[in-house]
């Protein structure tokens, strides 16, 4: 039975009940699988504020880049997110930004989206409707990538 890696750093990170999971420091990513380290990497974005404060800045988005270039030197590496893809569509509305902060908010939704295909380009990006879907993507991406594998 493969064992998941949830990186020591992922905050509120996914539980994976009824399967084997460690925390233990990744060099990419926030989940792999336990001596896959550099194959499927899971890169999890819990909110499109996550992904916004990600790109917000020049420092921010050149932090981001290395953290991406990272993710390209794994077999198969992905962004998931934890909400729909039409967020994007009315960010910052539902991005989970305080309404009280959305003034200062210097990125409208189509430069975000140009930004986020940027970024698609690079680590492909992959929209959930929820937390749970989410959680059993990551799953269904880990064990598949354990049985080929182990076939």
């Amino acid at each position: 039975m493969a064992t998941i890696i949830r990186d020591t750093r992922e905050q509120h990170g996914f539980a994976f009940l009824g399967h084997s999971v460690i925390d233990k420091k990744l060099n990419a990513g926030d989940y792999a699988l336990d001596g896959d380290e550099s194959g499927v990497v899971i890169e999890r974005k819990a909110s499109l504020a996550e992904l916004y404060g990600n790109l917000s800045t020049q420092s921010k988005k050149a932090r981001f880049y290395r953290e991406l270039d990272l993710l390209t030197h794994c077999r198969s590496a992905i962004i998931l997110c934890e909400f729909p893809k039409s967020l994007t569509y009315t960010f910052p509305k539902d991005s989970g930004i305080p309404v009280g902060r959305h003034k200062y908010i210097k990125i409208g939704s189509k430069y975000l989206r140009r930004l986020l295909h940027e970024v698609n380009e690079i680590v492909p990006i992959v929209y959930c409707v929820d937390r749970a879907e989410a959680e059993r993507m990551t799953t269904f991406l880990l064990l598949g990538a354990a049985n080929d594998i182990t076939t």
